[in-house]
């Protein structure tokens, strides 16, 4: 599915001071390594129920948008997504009917639950749906030419020909609860409402990948000449995979290895490393290690190392291993989240406790956060504001002039007078 039909949320949460919020855009469906990044960017890792999930954009069930969700979790978001996604075109013409029609009846006047949503996108072959209709005449015509209705069998043509073929569509429609949608005629007699969500234990996605969660991709056999067949049977992995189960996978698909493996669909939850990047299989074992290295390190290394990426723009994949070998000569502030959070904790710390720190309210901050990352070579990122290797990010900000005279003299050469060093 194209990027531009895809479910985006957007998660919010609170910041600590309860001043400001922090914001993450979410496409669905999303893999754990996307998920988890979004929740990073957001703050908000340990602070799951203090999320607020909303839709801004829902091409293929539009009515969402302007919907108000129940306290949905990001995994039930997700769900709902993979089953929105494969939806056929006429099970989805269907769901947009029942959405709308339910809506309407202001059966969602106080929010729709996800349970309800995700239940919604089962057994829609109960319904019936049919192209080109468009009205209750077009309908009735339908009725008419197809002798739908038992009591038409018995009208001789002259009767026929003096129907109100208006009225008879309509007669059908509302023995059949059908609407009409975008040029579709659509009857919910037959749907039966299912429930195979309870609200509580999410049913088994219809695709669940093989490995780790960080990156995921299709493997498919290389050589179909057709691009469609080798999608459809190909086999979702994950990265980290023990690489002889990534053999395995290959084999099974008809290759010696991985690497003789075409791949699709690559999804990584770091902007820098994308399908252009990997380029193909053959540094399989370069990617599959990093991954390995990231599903090692702690939440707040994994924090660390995705800002540490950005501020210093990494873009391949041995550099990221260098970063993950040196996160301890780095300093991340998670929840300093701009420039003025950043120049308000800093003052904050560097003022005595008795300052009515109140009065910052009133000074440009914003500018001040750039100047103090300027001078202390810090970067802020997406993820917090980090410091430079071996840096500090609330480190005293001395003079220029003394920061000048420090450099001069270290690197003054030594100076002998009188056979003594100076």
């Amino acid at each position: 599915m194209a990027l531009k039909d895809k479910l985006v949320i957007e998660l919010c949460t609170e910041n600590l001071h309860g001043t400001d919020y922090h914001y993450a855009n979410l496409k669905l469906p999303a893999t754990e390594g996307q998920i988890e990044d979004a929740m990073q960017i957001a703050r908000a890792i340990g602070r799951e129920e203090y999320i607020q999930i909303s839709v801004i954009s829902c091409p293929r069930l539009p009515e969402l948008m302007d919907t108000r969700l129940d306290s949905p979790t990001i995994e039930e978001m997700n769900f709902f997504a993979q089953r929105l996604e494969k939806l056929p075109e006429n099970q989805l013409i269907g769901l947009n009917a029942l959405f709308e029609t339910q809506k309407e009846a202001g059966e969602y006047e106080d929010g729709v639950s996800i349970k309800d949503l995700i239940n919604m996108t089962y057994d829609l072959d109960g319904l019936v749906v049919v192209a080109g209709i468009a009205n209750d005449r077009e309908l009735g015509e339908m009725v008419k030419a197809n002798e739908m209705e038992p009591y038409l069998k018995e009208l001789s043509d002259e009767m026929l020909n003096m129907l109100d073929l208006e009225k008879v569509g309509l007669k059908f429609r509302e023995e059949e609860c059908g609407v009409f949608r975008n040029g579709y005629y659509v009857a919910r007699l037959g749907y039966d409402w299912p429930e195979v969500y309870d609200g509580k234990t999410l049913p088994k996605p219809d695709i669940q990948a093989v490995g780790g969660g960080f990156i995921t991709m299709k493997v498919a056999q290389s050589g179909n000449p057709e691009p469609f067949e080798a999608e459809k049977n190909s086999v979702l992995i994950g990265l980290p995979i023990d690489r002889a189960k990534a053999d395995e996978i290959a084999q099974s698909l008809g290759e010696k290895s991985i690497e003789d493996c075409v791949y699709f669909d690559f999804q990584s939850p770091l902007t820098w490393l994308d399908d252009e990047l990997y380029g193909d299989t053959q540094i399989f074992d370069k990617l599959n290690d990093v991954a390995f290295t990231y599903e090692s390190l702690s939440p707040d290394d994994r924090l660390k190392f995705k800002a540490i990426s950005e501020s210093v723009q990494c873009k391949d994949l041995d550099t990221a291993k260098e970063i993950m070998n040196n996160l301890n000569r780095y300093q991340l502030s998670h929840y300093t989240s701009d420039y003025e959070s950043y120049a308000k904790e800093y003052m904050q710390l560097k003022l005595p406790t008795e300052f009515d720190t109140s009065i910052l309210e009133r000074c440009n901050l914003a500018n001040l956060g750039r100047t103090l990352c300027d001078r202390l070579d810090c970067k802020m990122t997406v993820y917090g504001v980090v410091s430079n290797e071996g840096g500090q990010i609330f480190a005293t900000v001395r003079p220029v002039e003394d920061e000048e005279q420090e450099v001069v003299q270290e690197e003054e050469p030594e100076q002998e007078m009188g056979g003594m060093q100076m």
